[in-house]
């Protein structure tokens, strides 16, 4: 049925085929009328197809009204969907009353809020209605309803798709059916199909749910973890499969490659809402507003006070604060608003959760001070982090983190960090630059306009905290280091001035991979002078040892110096690397930029302060995406960033190694973004890639793939790599299923 899909909250343009079914149907009425019998059994089908034609007409309304509006209802029961209406379920003066209004014959529709919806998929009831209308009076003399009842919403998040991988095991993806099959293509090593088989599938096979079970959501792990596979069911019942060599299935028996489906053993009553897994350990949000974690206790990764490590594999309370309606800080935040989840974020040995409240708290691993707390120490029960949430501070909007290095962005548009920066993904934080011979010593600010020295590094002494701002310049205390215009070329002392407005290139300072701190403008490198001084001067092998420097770990949250008069909107991180996109559209990274993957021409092992992505030109970002698979240089093939465009295209950046750019060529790395090759007309929501393989969801609710295929991931039926972008058969779902 051909509808008309004007913009947001338009009215929908009768049916091409209603229109045809009226004309045909009135020509042969007309034929037959001598025959008083026939004309009252075909005016009889006729009503009927009419009222189910209407029926149909209001089911694609509301597909379209949830389509564009990221499947929110926005209409009631009280307020129901008709021809007259907006999608808010309002009135709109302009509109017709019905689809077909003659003298004696009114078409119409109404459909009610849905009936009952689950993790975006709704059932819709849709009734169309013919009224026959006396032309004498104008008074209804008959009416014909039909009630179209369908099942509705399909791949429209990636809550109804899991990708996971692991380098060793590789890839697989799985799909939820709008029907409640979980269908799965891929790497099966350990069973994560759920098939009830180890055997690797390049063909559809099917998670094998009890009888009468019907999914509703799928997960795995998105990072380089993906050993495991889980399926919320309509119930709200848990089932998983896959590795379990420490519990991490939630049930008995430990057994190490688990085929078939165990249920997750929560506790009596209580249904699944949301599911994230760490290497061993799954973390599970309940209704009951509480997270119940099972499997390996690494670093006090389970959050239980498990002191003794030994292995969960029944579910036991994480340790947050006891849920209370009267206090949203004590209620996880059961939202995600990408594809990368945001609410629940792990990796490595650490987990963090964002409470309703905007509170933050996290346990586990520590040893890079990511829990920012102030220590190194590992945590085995939550610990709060930072402020946020509490009266008149920041409310944490969302959380990024990859295993060594936190990222909270807040609502008032700021975005904290804590953790590592070894390859400056602090993104120009406030740290302490130390000696790399000597890390106990640290640069230290004497006063305004004298030397800096080298003293004992204290984590009280706020002369020693460097920002490394995005225009390049390295400021304490709100003074910039500069270099000493009255000094000798070599020699010349290190200062600070005022951080003026205008652009000073004595100002302009970058920590080169090689550990140098130098003034692009002179070549010359911030030394350390005999007399534990710091100075200016040539870059030299020769004077290395006092020319080397390291950045120091950010024990406490604090937060990242963004481009002046920007706000951030969304962060994204993986293995060292970390971007921002702002609410001028624009995209800034820093950290590991191996492969090119923050897309600001070049590689380098380290980039130690916001720099912009070179989107194209007149375009602005609306989403953004990084991976990199693994820690080590064999990985660098599969790191990539990609953006989603204002105008529905996509532009990726790094290895192409695999096609996993999808620019129609395979090999070689960019440094600059590249778009890529989706079909005419067809607009991307948001993209996910992981060690090749790229996913796209469009705003049609369609998943293209590219990229690497090795295990038959992308969903063709083969192991042939891509570099164009393709909607297979197996990744995704079926249409609407009307009923």
């Amino acid at each position: 049925m051909a509808v008309s899909r004007g913009s947001f909250g338009k009215g929908f343009a009768l049916p091409s085929v209603l229109i045809a079914s009226v004309v045909a149907m009135m020509v042969l009425m007309a034929a037959l009328s001598s025959t008083a019998g026939i004309q009252s059994s075909l005016s009889q089908q006729y009503y009927d197809k009419l009222a189910r034609e209407a029926a149909e007409s209001g089911t694609a309304m509301a597909e379209e009204c949830l389509e564009r509006n990221n499947y929110v209802v926005t209409w009631t029961n009280a307020k129901p969907l008709t021809p007259k209406t907006n999608c808010d379920g309002d009135p709109v003066t302009t509109y017709p009353e019905n689809l077909l209004d003659e003298p004696n014959l009114k078409v119409s529709f109404s459909v009610k809020a849905p009936t009952n919806s689950s993790d975006n998929k709704f059932l819709l009831v849709s009734q169309g209605i013919t009224k026959l209308v006396r032309e004498s009076d104008g008074g209804e003399w008959r009416t014909f309803l039909y009630d179209g009842r369908s099942l509705v919403g399909g791949q429209i998040s990636f809550r109804t798709l899991a990708f996971g991988y692991t380098i060793a095991g590789g890839s697989f993806f799985g799909t939820v059916y709008p029907d409640g099959r979980v269908a799965a293509v891929g790497a099966n090593s350990y069973g994560q199909l759920g098939n009830g088989t180890t055997t690797a599938s390049t063909q559809l096979t099917f998670f094998d749910l009890p009888n009468g079970e019907k999914g509703s959501s799928i997960y795995s792990s998105y990072l380089s973890l993906g050993r495991g596979m889980f399926v919320i069911t309509e119930k709200g019942d848990l089932y998983g499969a896959g590795k379990n060599s420490y519990g991490e299935l939630g049930n008995t028996p430990i057994i190490d490659a688990r085929s078939a489906p165990l249920k997750f053993n929560l506790p009596a009553g209580v249904k699944a809402k949301f599911v994230s897994m760490l290497i061993g350990s799954t973390f599970v949000l309940g209704d009951d507003n509480n997270i119940y974690a099972a499997g390996r206790c690494a670093s006090g990764q389970l959050g239980i006070n498990n002191s003794g490590c030994s292995y969960q594999s029944t579910p036991q309370r994480v340790l947050l604060p006891t849920p209370s309606t009267n206090n949203l800080n004590t209620i996880p935040d059961p939202v995600s608003r990408n594809i990368q989840a945001d609410n629940i974020v792990a990796d490595r040995a650490s987990v963090f959760i964002r409470m309703k409240g905007g509170a933050v708290y996290g346990w586990g691993n520590n040893d890079y001070g990511q829990l920012g707390n102030g220590t190194t120490t590992s945590q085995d029960t939550p610990v709060k982090v930072g402020p946020f949430g509490d009266n008149s501070a920041p409310r944490a909007t969302q959380l990024a983190f990859d295993g060594n290095t936190l990222y909270i962005l807040t609502d008032r548009g700021t975005l904290f960090v804590a953790g590592e920066s070894a390859s400056g993904q602090l993104m120009g934080a406030p740290v302490r630059i130390k000696r790399k011979s000597n890390t106990s010593q640290c640069l230290t600010q004497m006063g305004a306009g004298e030397n800096y020295t080298v003293q004992a590094c204290a984590t009280d002494n706020a002369s020693q905290l460097f920002k490394l701002r995005p225009d390049g310049r390295v400021e304490t205390a709100g003074l910039c280091i500069e270099r000493y215009i009255g000094g000798t070329t070599d020699g010349t002392i290190i200062a600070r001035g005022s951080c003026g407005s205008t652009f000073i290139e004595r100002q302009d300072w970058e920590l080169r991979p090689d550990g140098k701190f130098f003034n692009s403008h002179t070549n010359k490198c911030i030394d350390l002078a005999s007399d534990n001084k710091a100075q200016l001067w040539s870059c030299s092998a020769a004077r290395a040892a006092g020319q080397e420097w390291v950045l120091d770990v950010a024990t406490g949250v604090t937060a990242v110096p963004l481009p002046s008069g920007t706000k951030a909107l969304r962060v994204t991180t993986d293995q060292r690397s970390a971007l921002v996109l702002l609410d001028n559209g624009e995209v800034w990274g820093a950290g590991a930029n191996d492969s090119g993957q923050l897309g600001i021409g070049g590689a380098s092992s380290a980039v130690t302060r916001l720099k912009k992505m070179a989107l194209p030109s007149g375009r602005t970002a609306v989403d953004v995406y990084t991976a990199m698979a693994g820690s080590h240089e064999s990985s660098n093939q599969y790191s990539n960033t990609f953006v989603v465009l204002d105008n529905g295209s996509v532009v990726g950046t790094g290895s192409n190694q695999l096609g996993t750019l999808g620019i129609g060529t395979m090999g070689g790395y960019h440094t600059t973004p590249q778009l890529m090759s989706l079909p005419a007309g067809i607009r991307a929501k948001s993209v996910q890639t992981g060690l090749g393989t790229t996913i796209i969801l469009t705003e049609s609710g369609q998943i293209y793939t590219v990229g690497n295929n090795a295990n038959g991931q992308l969903g063709d039926g083969t192991t042939v790599n891509r570099s164009v972008p393709k909607a297979s058969q197996y990744t995704n779902d079926t249409p609407a299923v009307l009923f």
